[in-house]
């Protein structure tokens, strides 16, 4: 297939740039893989020190030898211009994730590990949401090789910050960065006509996503502090990246040195994905087997496998890991869902943005004319890996990953096998008709201008109050200003053991892990049943009256009364000021002391 001219190659200052965030991005990814491996380490006893210094130096050590040489074949060097709009976009992400705030209560697990590193100068192995640390690792898996929380943890630690401004104003610009430039890169790496473009049309679906909590939108900038969002908006991108690299590889002597760095990287890439998130197990699985399958038609069978093994080898072992530990094949709850599109793509407009893509994708490895990539084989790997993997997330492919991962807590995830952002903006690169003449550029950006309308209207701001987001001071933590306000006070009572409703209860694991909350979510809590001691019952009890409204009766009082004293609260912050708080509060003894915002604090002696 012959493609548009090629475009001159970006050289001089744009150039080096673009090679040199390459190489950071590779050496990025590299380096998280290693931590990976030594946080699975400290999980069996190497001290945080020792974990630290030993993944500093593999990391110099990992910068040096990717400064020997690329990893990965370049693919499409991108021309000047498209490199300053790639670099202007991926600084542009970088400064708005810096002011938007849009607090997310998985932080009542996430961030409470990286404060509890950062407390402990140690990596968790116990409970670290509830008890003293001598109850048992109860909420999620034991062992538990997410390890992006540890490392924001761990670095507060050794420099003395706060695991919030690791977390919520350093890393947050250097992730949304990346995963911007991941997107570049894997346009770049598919060979695709008109990159640039296409990088603002998934920009575009990106930050118009805010229609459903689990979005790519709201799963990117908005929280990617947290390990599954590195996940899904970085990781992602980077695997398919790999997969591109291999399906142009050919049976020349001189490309085997090439093939066998890129199933090294692609074996980096999954041990990486492992410490970014449990999804790994599956994913990246089902990624390669998709991937594998423009080979297995090329008749490459060995590269074929070999790719699965790479990929999967890591993920699997964790996976096997976690299935044989203490509630390992459990799921916290259930959703009753056919196909994840229906949580991820929860807009009919914007779905079908999604499925034109898919479609441009298939109708281009069919028929080249109207291909998206430049090169006719890159199209066809792509068009059938997209086949393949889109089966996954439908019935009745889709039923059985459930089967394995234990249910659709986490099995909906099996929608990020395919790097759908980066599919959307090949929209952007549909070739004009063969019949235009003198306004090809104009039909061209019709495809663009339609698809970018749609999912601006069709989608939301992430920035919208709607989507619970707001605009903060540059490198604002991603809480609530007078949450954080009342959460400072109730950690410099050093109260011991704190009732607060689970939005603060979260706010407050932010700012130090001293404090030991009663609960938080629910759905968290309903694994204290398991630990003797824990008195489950009554902390729910006392977690439904803060946090209302149903938990909240008049025939509740006695029981509730009763936990306060069984669990020695001594403090008690709810956002219910009336008769039955007032009742609650004053028979066991409490006293009012503060009112900030919607919070209204108790304390007694």
């Amino acid at each position: 297939m012959s493609g548009p001219p090629v475009p001159p190659v970006a050289t001089g200052v744009v150039g080096r740039l673009t090679r040199l965030l390459d190489a950071g991005l590779d050496t990025a990814v590299a380096s998280f893989a290693l931590w990976t491996v030594v946080h699975a380490l400290a999980l069996v006893g190497l001290p945080l020190g020792t974990a630290l210094a030993v993944w500093g130096l593999g990391t110099v050590l990992v910068a040096w030898w990717r400064a020997r040489g690329p990893w990965l074949a370049s693919g499409a060097e991108p021309a000047r211009g498209p490199a300053l709009v790639a670099l202007a976009v991926s600084a542009g992400g970088a400064a708005l994730s810096t002011v938007l705030v849009r607090p997310d209560l998985d932080d009542a697990f996430y961030m409470a590990r990286a404060t509890w590193t950062a407390d402990h100068g140690a990596v968790p192995t116990s409970d670290f949401l509830f008890g003293d640390g001598s109850w048992p690792a109860v909420y999620y898996v034991d062992p538990d090789f997410s390890a992006l929380d540890s490392l924001q943890g761990g670095i507060a630690w050794a420099s003395g910050t706060a695991a919030g401004s690791v977390a919520y104003r350093w890393f947050v610009p250097l992730a949304t960065f990346a995963a911007v430039w991941a997107l570049w890169r894997l346009l770049r790496a598919w060979q695709v006509r008109r990159p640039a473009t296409g990088l603002v049309l998934a920009l575009v679906m990106l930050l118009w996503g805010g229609y459903a909590h689990a979005s790519f939108g709201n799963l990117f900038l908005g929280r990617i502090w947290q390990g599954k969002v590195v996940f899904v908006s970085l990781l992602v991108p980077c695997l398919w990246t790999v997969f591109a690299s291999l399906w142009a590889r050919t049976d020349d002597p001189s490309d085997r040195r090439q093939v066998r760095s890129a199933l090294v990287v692609l074996a980096v890439c999954g041990t990486a994905a492992v410490g970014l998130s449990q999804t790994a197990v599956f994913v990246v699985p089902l990624a390669a087997v998709a991937a594998a399958v423009p080979l297995v038609v090329r008749r490459r069978f060995r590269l074929a496998g070999v790719l699965v093994a790479s990929a999967s080898v890591v993920p699997v072992a964790s996976g096997l890991a976690v299935f044989f530990s203490p509630g390992g094949g459990e799921s916290g709850w259930q959703r009753d869902i056919t196909t994840p599109w229906t949580m991820v793509v929860a807009s009919l407009p914007v779905g079908a943005v999604v499925l034109a893509a898919g479609l441009v994708v298939l109708v281009g490895g069919r028929w080249p004319k109207v291909a998206v990539l430049t090169a006719a084989d890159q199209q066809r790997a792509l068009a059938l890996a997209v086949v393949v993997a889109a089966l996954f997330t439908l019935p009745p492919l889709f039923g059985l990953v459930e089967v394995v991962v234990g249910g659709d807590a986490i099995g909906w995830r099996v929608a990020w096998v395919l790097p759908v952002p980066a599919l959307v903006g090949l929209l952007a690169s549909l070739p004009p008709p063969r019949q235009a003449t003198g306004v090809p550029a104009l039909t061209a950006i019709v495809p663009t201008v339609a698809a970018a309308t749609v999912l601006v209207v069709a989608g939301l701001p992430l920035w919208s109050p709607t989507n619970a987001a707001r605009f903060g001071p540059v490198g604002a933590w991603k809480v609530e200003p007078v949450d954080l306000e009342v959460a400072r006070w109730i950690v410099a009572q050093r109260p011991g053991t704190f009732l607060a409703g689970n939005r603060l209860a979260a706010a407050t694991s932010v700012v130090s892990s001293e404090p030991r909350p009663v609960g938080n979510r629910l759905d968290y809590m309903e694994s204290l049943h398991q630990v003797d001691g824990a008195r489950a019952e009554q902390r729910i009890v006392l977690q439904e009256f803060a946090d209302g409204p149903h938990g909240r009766s008049r025939e509740a009082l006695p029981a509730a009364g009763q936990a306060l004293d069984d669990l020695d609260v001594s403090l008690a912050c709810v956002a219910w000021d009336d008769d039955l708080t007032q009742e609650l509060f004053e028979t066991a003894g409490f006293t009012s002391a503060v009112t900030v915002g919607p919070w209204g604090c108790w304390v007694r002696e």
